[in-house]
């Protein structure tokens, strides 16, 4: 059994799903809204770490429709509440300030009428303060590049383990919340992680890796490991698409969030940066409106423990209604294209609620 390097919380092992699965997380509730409503779950089974993703989707995404929100509080807590402290930082930045004594967790929409797309993890010990690290993407429309927000909370509760989740405002037709948990106890969990590709450039370098085609899922997370120890970055496309039709908000090495728009890929990273790549994609998967990803990106620099590594965090907004159903990963710097380094690979996994 081994430790995913982007991810600590994501575990592989050889039982449950088979070999590479991810076999930490099971299903503990989900709820799809058919109408306008909350995204409440009045009892689920609390587990010592756990993971939640969060779809808000809005009328029309096209800020015409009543605002949803993000807000939301655990267990006996209610809307006045002091048990909650936040630290946000929005569009890259410390504007989202910190809440003390709050009355609830943001994951950094509020009152919007966009579509947004949010994750979290969760460390829950029964009898301690339960810690919570959140990323999401907030749409602005098509077109346009998307607003994110990282956020950082504590809920100031040493009695139970988390078993209720309320959401403050209400939510359009098809949003959906899925909480997902682990407790390394559990001998019989089931993982709700399905791998659903896996593709790989054993021996020999490419211009292009490709997944090949996968099976639609509401929840996809994906990697793309590049082997390439040059300059240069990665591009990644859905569904072979090379049109104008990937927003972008992005902040590399800590610097300022830039945004990029109509652009035919996701840039990930500076072609200047040296080392090989790790790209760790969560990804929401609707079929009626565009597609949200939340990313990191490694890049290990050149060699050498006096050369440091390199980091972008991005959240990208694909403009089509298809469900995303395959992937690609290829490479440039400033001379052109750059193929894929020899045994790079991508790994496709998902669920449907």
């Amino acid at each position: 059994m081994s430790l995913n390097l982007i991810n600590p919380f994501m575990k592989f092992a050889s039982g449950g799903g088979g070999a590479g699965t991810p076999a930490l997380f099971e299903q503990l509730a989900q709820v799809t809204l058919s109408s306008q409503g909350n995204l409440d779950i009045a009892s689920f089974t609390g587990k010592p770490y756990m993971m939640w993703l969060m779809f808000g989707q809005s009328a029309a995404n096209d800020g015409s429709g009543s605002t949803i929100d993000s807000r939301f509080a655990f267990n006996n807590t209610t809307v006045g509440s002091t048990a909650y402290a936040v630290t946000k930082y929005d569009n890259g930045a410390t504007t989202g300030g910190t809440d003390v004594n709050f009355y609830g967790y943001s994951a950094g929409a509020w009152n919007i009428a966009y579509d947004f797309f949010a994750y979290g993890y969760m460390s829950t010990p029964e009898t301690a303060i339960k810690g919570q690290y959140s990323r999401s993407i907030q749409s602005t429309g098509q077109g346009v590049a998307p607003y994110r927000n990282e956020s950082t909370g504590k809920f100031d509760e040493t009695s139970n383990l988390i078993t209720e989740w309320h959401d403050y405002y209400t939510t359009e037709s098809g949003s959906n919340l899925t909480i997902l948990g682990f407790d390394p106890s559990d001998t019989n969990a089931t993982p709700i992680w399905e791998k659903l590709a896996q593709a790989t450039n054993s021996g020999s370098t490419t211009a292009e890796l490709n997944s090949g085609t996968f099976t639609a899922k509401k929840y996809l997370w994906i990697q793309f490991y590049d082997t390439n120890t040059i300059n240069y970055r990665n591009k990644i496309t859905f569904n072979s698409d090379s049109g104008t039709n990937y927003q972008m908000r992005y902040a590399r090495d800590m610097a300022s969030d830039a945004t990029e728009t109509g652009q035919t890929k996701f840039k990930m990273g500076d072609w200047g940066w040296y080392g090989t790549a790790m790209h760790n994609f969560l990804i929401v998967n609707p079929d009626n409106t565009n597609k949200y990803c939340i990313s990191e990106t490694t890049k290990a620099g050149q060699s050498g423990a006096s050369n440091a590594p390199h980091k972008t965090e991005l959240v990208g907004q694909w403009d089509d209604n298809t469900e995303v159903t395959s992937v690609q990963m290829s490479s440039e710097n400033s001379g052109g294209a750059v193929d894929i380094g020899a045994d790079s690979f991508i790994t496709v996994w998902g669920f449907d609620p």
